[in-house]
């Protein structure tokens, strides 16, 4: 396991992507079950490239990351975690593989990054999701967001920090 882990549960580890992403990160951004609720279409090898060299350049230091999730066991990259230190709160947003979803992953390692972030931050966490997507509204309202705001067919969430 190459770099640092930068958040840890029983399962799952975060850490910074690296270039060997690309064909995983892209073949979840493929899946039209998961771009029917994000804001890209069509997702290209291109589009991955340049994402992936993007991401493995940022740290939670510049301010704006997507981060790698990771399956312990495997170590198979199941999806990614995207943090965005505004004024008053840090942006959340997230993606799990179609093969990974439903088993606990997100909501587990989520715990452990929100915690953490805010017991660092005091900030409160806020995730726009998509008014369809009612596993990751499901998902959100378990970790403790509350419903703030609907804005162009996104519901605002926010988790208040400590």
């Amino acid at each position: 396991m190459l770099g640092p882990i930068l958040f840890e549960s029983d399962r799952v580890f975060v850490r910074p992507f690296r270039q060997e992403d690309t064909l995983t990160f892209l073949a979840y951004r493929q899946d039209k079950a998961i771009e029917r609720y994000q804001g890209w279409k069509d997702y290209s090898l291109e589009d991955a490239l340049k994402f992936v060299d993007w991401a493995s350049k940022c740290s939670i230091a510049s301010g704006e990351t997507q981060l790698a999730l990771v399956l312990k066991e495997t170590n198979t990259m199941i999806g990614d975690i995207y943090l965005k230190f505004e004024d008053k709160h840090i942006a959340l947003g997230y993606t799990c593989a179609t093969a990974f979803q439903k088993k606990g992953y997100m909501s587990e390692i989520l715990s452990v990054v929100l915690s953490q972030l805010q017991e660092s931050y005091k900030l409160p966490m806020r995730a726009e999701i998509d008014i369809r997507n009612l596993d990751s509204i499901r998902l959100c309202e378990r970790l403790g967001f509350k419903q703030i705001n609907v804005v162009d067919g996104y519901i605002v969430m926010e988790r208040n920090g400590i």
